[in-house]
């Protein structure tokens, strides 16, 4: 763990000065890195931190002239029920794509990610962790509209994410995701999030596993720093398969404090 945060912080720091260069010099090239610090770490409705504290951080690199990106990202984490049998105590993630905007204003992104967990041994008897995702991402913002005074702006966004092999060496997985966002007054923004994943059961679960999900979350920037307060919850199947019946496992409040620098 602590040579995870000691990369995480060494990443932020280069990262700052490489992106004042391209920034200085007008570049094609652009570097940006990230920071936060959860109450817990929820991925897709279900806790990945055992509904303990989690840092995370990463950092990307952009070519402007072809929207290509790749990026790398990391979690500190404690799966329920898996820490003696096989433990795994980092998150990594590895991505690349393509992003860009139609004539029209909606935004486009494409690309894969890999999800490896560095110190997991699959030799423990569960199945593999690692496994690769294919994502393909639109979303819109109504610029300029007001209501009563204040800008509001509106976004919406919907994503599908796919996995021919997901965690765990289960089957096909399927992530669908969809979001609407709106400007509040004083700086703060509201989110919420709809979602919905089904696989196909292998290895870890072999009936397989399906349910929707859905998160509230207030957001606000105060200088360097970005604070959010969320809510998440999930379906039945969370609850029963992925959680064993412990239903705090699948819903709960979070907290984040973060910050980014680049762009």
């Amino acid at each position: 763990m602590k040579r995870f945060i000691f990369t995480i912080v060494i990443a932020i720091v280069l990262a700052q000065p490489l992106s004042a260069v391209a920034a200085d010099e007008a570049s094609p090239h652009s570097f940006s890195a990230n920071v936060l610090a959860a109450t817990e770490y929820q991925f897709r409705g279900f806790t990945q931190s055992d509904e303990d504290f989690a840092i995370q951080g990463g950092f990307d690199y952009k070519y402007t002239p072809f929207g290509a990106y790749v990026g790398f990202w990391a979690s500190s984490i404690e799966f329920p029920g898996l820490e003696t049998n096989s433990p795994a105590s980092v998150e990594t993630n590895l991505y690349g794509g393509f992003t860009g905007s139609f004539a029209n204003g909606i935004n486009w992104d494409i690309g894969g990610l890999y999800y490896y967990y560095p110190d997991h041994d699959e030799n423990f008897g569960a199945g593999e962790y690692d496994y690769v995702e294919a994502y393909g991402n639109l979303d819109y913002t109504f610029e300029g509209l007001t209501f009563k005074g204040f800008t509001v702006e509106p976004s919406i966004g919907i994503g599908f994410d796919w996995s021919p092999d997901y965690f765990g060496e289960d089957d096909d997985g399927i992530h669908i995701e969809s979001f609407i966002g709106l400007a509040l007054p004083q700086g703060f923004a509201l989110t919420t999030n709809m979602n919905y994943l089904e696989v196909d059961g292998d290895k870890t679960f072999p009936g397989g596993y399906d349910y929707f999900y859905y998160s509230i979350e207030l957001s606000k920037s105060i200088g360097i720093l970005d604070f959010a307060v969320s809510w998440f919850e999930a379906g039945d199947d969370c609850d029963d398969v992925l959680a064993g019946g412990d239903d705090d496992l699948c819903e709960g409040f979070v907290f984040t404090v973060g910050s980014s620098w680049g762009g």
